[in-house]
């Protein structure tokens, strides 16, 4: 059990007259480090003066109403612009001028600062002003009127519970270890406080070294702290912790212009951890009698809080950390920081080049003062993007996304989720109606992202797995998400305005039903990311691709797992838990949806920022939404030069079509385009628990078979030719329809596994259903319907009636891929090139389409208007207008009689994010379809 002193009791101490002797003490130790630390500052820049006091608007102080006479005001005089001159203080006048006084105080790095404490009694009224002269070295004077204002308790103490109940304990930051384990470390310490077995120096490999030291140092600190420890309370070990703490820092503060890596974390968290576990025993030390004990305590806090600092190498325009998800990492380090500088007025950091000029990644960042700047830090890390060109951010679609060197991807549980809400919602809570509350702008991209991003891709408490993946329980998702609508509406302060509270609510009211009952019916075009996805009360369904522009998920098992994850998954759930818990039992080569060789060996990374295979090598993917429903296609290559990315073996144009109670699922010029291991290829049309029996049937017969849930293992092959083959399981229909003349290979798999990657051993029944293109494909294609929320009867009767049926797929060739609703009287065609689709509509009409250029169009017929939503899937910057025929007249457009066409031109923004983005608008029909349209006296697109 680990003991924290009583924050009360040492506070108290700490505030007393008594720690005025102390300003002398450390006037007189600053030197001891002051030109060692300058020098790794590096050069200091003079672009902002460094002869003046840090303004009044920029301070903030506090006396506690228990203040007694030497205790110290909360907040102390800084210099501006994070200056290191020397100076002097005095106060010259102001309402408090004989009720408090002040003292300078260098720390030992050379800073100096102004100590206010109370000077007498009482303090009657609730604000005090100051005012405070700056003399420095050089002759320059510079004075402020501050105010002080009289609190119960102050906002400092109670931010500093507040992190330290949050992240005291926090994987990252709290590292116990075994005895035995810290015996072998001891015997590899050496008096400077490093390890004889690592590496240290300026070098990859001295930053590895630094980093597993500094975790040493956290295990062995939080010994002396575990009272089941047979360290506990050693001061012998204490003594070897504070030594490493400062040779650590020493070593941490080499790398201040030098950069190895964005994970600066892996150092900073541990002595972060370190910090806060033991800031009310330095807090002790520093106020000792014992002039040794208070410079070492000194010289340790002081190391503590540089190394929390790692707000630096950015400007060093190596690598934009500080802009993504990374920087979300790093505010564990600094809320420390924040809380143990105990400062308002003190910067969040002391790298003084933050104050040489604007930075693009933080707008305006000037650090003032701790807590500010970590509102600050905080707000600014909602990063609008505005390119895919290695480009962090919150993109126009509703996605957060990171690692984009290689290809953008949202993996929505962590770094999105994280980097959204894991400190913005909690210190919006913290400081809402004090100086450092959140603006509204934070509480409505939060808000937004929720509604818009988040909301939709959850089914019933459970995230979609193309952006989730395949976890061992999502079942917790659905508390976060109402964790996170309930705190977010109890952060605001009281003028906060949420614009959307109202829907913020409703979604409160639906999470907290049972099962998290949000019974959403939409469609939504994630067009950044290449991702649709479709919603109703009673399935959820999602189709993700890649291309140059976008990738799948990183992680997985061993990162290697979700190497498929992105290339053309479909999820079709009618369970929430549905693909829950499974992933040790998974087929990786058969995610639903995707094509792929069947190999034996292992995958490669799956989309690790530094993997070159990670997105596609092509331009064309897009999708397209009006709100219900929509699709989405994309050319599925990954043909990229390095040997090392060359894993994936097929090539092939997909489409997904999604309607009412219907998803179409095309793909054509299916072909082997490397040897990979010659194993088959096969295109999955699901693979998730086995749950019930398995019915199967074929188009015009009364006869179906059943697998039987009782079974072991039943594996089955179909050739199916002219007629489809349907299959139902768990209350989801698949009807396998062969193209003239074809012949389908499907397989059916319904067996026992046992796990992988795992130590546990219970087997789990499985069900795979794939159409199998053989081993050398070379121009293959495929056609199948998935039914969701449906029943046997209802799959039966479907395949049935195909021909005559509701769904008729129109072309599934390698330039167009097209299917009609009749019921909804809807048209979803993919141009992979120019050209003209040509149809019969459900009234009996000859309908024309035609596009110039390669687009997805989706033309939905209302009776007196026609709805055309169109996106561009090349994304062009530069080509804006997509332009399209159609033979119907539209009112207010152009109408050429002599090929009975209405020309409608489609324009999408030319900027790079938005560019892919789906273009809806409503055209007042005046009649209806022309009859005399014939293919040749329609113009050629071009």
């Amino acid at each position: 059990m680990l003991q924290l002193i009583n924050r009360k009791e040492i506070t108290r101490m700490m505030n007393r007259k008594f720690l005025l002797v102390l300003l002398f003490l450390f006037t007189g130790i600053c030197g001891f480090a002051q030109n060692k630390w300058q020098d790794a500052l590096g050069v200091v820049h003079t672009a902002l003066p460094k002869t003046q006091l840090l303004s009044a608007a920029d301070s903030y102080f506090e006396v506690e109403e228990s203040a007694q006479p030497g205790d110290e005001v909360i907040g102390r005089v800084n210099l501006a612009n994070n200056s290191f001159e020397k100076a002097d203080f005095e106060i010259t006048g102001g309402t408090g001028a004989s009720l408090f006084r002040i003292e300078k105080f260098v720390n030992s790095r050379g800073k100096h600062f102004g100590i206010l404490t109370v000077n007498q009694l009482p303090l009657s009224s609730d604000k005090y002003t100051l005012q405070v002269k700056a003399t420095f070295n050089n002759g320059a004077t510079d004075t402020q009127e501050y105010t002080i204002t009289k609190v119960e308790t102050s906002l400092a103490e109670k931010y500093f519970e507040f992190v330290y109940d949050r992240i005291s304990r926090a994987r990252r930051l709290y590292y116990p270890e075994k005895d035995a384990k810290l015996e072998e470390f001891l015997s590899k310490f050496n008096a400077d406080g490093s390890f004889s077995d690592l590496t240290y120096g300026l070098s990859k490999a001295g930053w590895e070294g630094a980093n597993v030291g500094a975790l040493r140092i956290n295990n062995l600190a939080m010994a002396y702290l575990d009272e089941k420890s047979s360290f506990y309370k050693d001061e012998a070990l204490k003594e070897k912790v504070y030594t490493a703490i400062i040779f650590n820092a020493n070593e941490f503060a080499k790398y201040r212009t030098e950069w190895y890596e964005t994970h600066l974390w892996r150092n900073t968290d541990y002595i972060a951890g370190i910090g806060l576990n033991y800031f009310r025993i330095l807090q002790q030390e520093m106020k000792s009698q014992d002039a040794e004990v208070a410079q070492r305590a000194v010289e340790v806090y002081d190391a503590i809080i540089d190394n929390c600092d790692n707000l630096f190498a950015e400007r060093m325009d190596e690598r934009p950390a500080i802009g993504n998800a990374n920087r979300n990492h790093r505010m564990r380090s600094l809320a420390v920081r924040a809380a143990i500088s105990y400062d308002y007025n003190r910067a969040l950091t002391d790298w003084d080049l933050w104050y040489d000029k604007e930075d693009v990644r933080i707008p305006g960042f000037y650090p003032t003062g701790a807590l500010d700047d970590l509102m600050e830090l905080v707000e600014t890390g909602f990063v609008i993007s505005d390119t895919y060109n290695n480009k962090n951010g919150f993109f126009p679609d509703g996605t957060i996304c990171h690692h984009p060197a290689v290809g953008i991807q949202f993996t929505a549980d962590a770094y999105g989720w994280e980097w959204l809400t894991e400190w913005s919602i909690p210190l919006a809570d913290q400081f809402k109606n004090t100086p450092f509350q959140a603006q509204d702008k934070t509480y409505n991209t939060i808000a937004e992202r929720i509604l818009d991003a988040y909301r939709p891709l959850t089914f019933y408490g459970y995230l979609d797995m193309s952006v989730g993946g395949l976890e061992p329980d999502r079942a917790k998702w659905g508390s976060r998400l109402l964790s996170a609508v309930k705190r977010l509406i109890e952060a605001k302060s009281d003028e906060t305005v949420i614009a959307r509270e109202n829907e913020l609510l409703d979604y409160k009211t639906n999470l907290e039903k049972e099962g998290y009952d949000d019974p959403l019916a939409m469609s939504k075009a994630f067009w950044n990311i290449d991702y649709f996805v479709q919603r109703r009360p009673d399935y959820f369904a999602s189709a993700k691709m890649i291309s140059k522009r976008s990738r799948g998920l990183e992680r997985g098992i061993e990162k290697r797992s979700y190497y498929y994850l992105g290339d053309g998954a479909l999820f079709v759930r009618v369970n929430p838990d549905d693909y829950n818990n499974i992933q040790n039992y998974y087929n990786w080569h058969a995610i639903p949806g995707t094509s792929a060789e069947q190999r034996t060996d292992d995958l490669p990374p799956s989309a690790v920022s530094a993997y070159p295979g990670a997105p596609g090598t092509n331009v064309f993917a897009g999708v397209v939404s009006n709100g219900s429903v929509g699709f989405g296609a994309f050319r599925y290559e990954r043909n990229h030069q390095s040997e090392a990315a060359l894993y994936s073996t097929v090539n092939a144009n997909k489409g997904y079509f999604f309607f009412e109670n219907e998803i179409v699922a095309l793909g054509n010029n299916v072909r082997r385009v490397r040897p990979g291991d010659g194993a088959d290829i096969l295109t999955t049309l699901n693979q998730l628990e086995w749950k019930g029996d398995i019915v199967f049937g074929r188009a015009g017969e009364d006869h179906a078979e059943t697998v039987s849930f009782s079974d072991e293992n039943s594996v089955e092959h179909f050739a199916v030719e002219q007629r489809p083959l349907w299959v139902y399981h768990d209350r989801v229909g698949y009807v396998i329809v062969p193209g003239e003349g074809q012949k389908v290979n499907v397989e059916l798999a319904a067996e026992t596994r046992a796990p992988r990657w795992t130590n546990a051993t219970a087997p789990k029944k499985m069900f795979q259903l794939a159409i199998n293109h053989g081993p050398k494909v070379t121009d293959d294609s495929y056609q199948y319907i998935v039914l969701p929320a449906t029943s046997v009867e209802k799959v039966k009767a479907f395949a049935q009636s195909i021909e005559t049926g509701n769904i008729k797929v129109l072309k599934n060739e390698p330039e167009l891929m097209a299917v009609y609703n009749k019921e909804l009287q809807i048209v979803e065609a993919a141009f992979y090139e120019p050209g003209t689709l040509l149809f019969e509509n459900s009234e009996g009409e000859n309908v024309c389409l035609a596009v110039d250029r390669p687009a997805l169009v989706m033309m939905k017929d209302n009776g007196k208007n026609l709805e055309i939503s169109v996106t561009d899937p090349c994304h062009s910057t530069t080509a804006l207008t997509i332009n399209l025929d159609v033979n119907i007249k539209f009112k207010g457009e152009a109408f050429d009689e002599t090929s009975s066409l209405t020309s409608v031109a489609v324009t999408h923004s030319s900027e790079e994010v938005y560019a892919g983005k789906p273009v809806v608008q409503l055209f007042e029909t005046e009649g209806r379809f022309l009859a005399d349209v014939q293919p040749g006296n329609i113009q050629k697109k071009k």
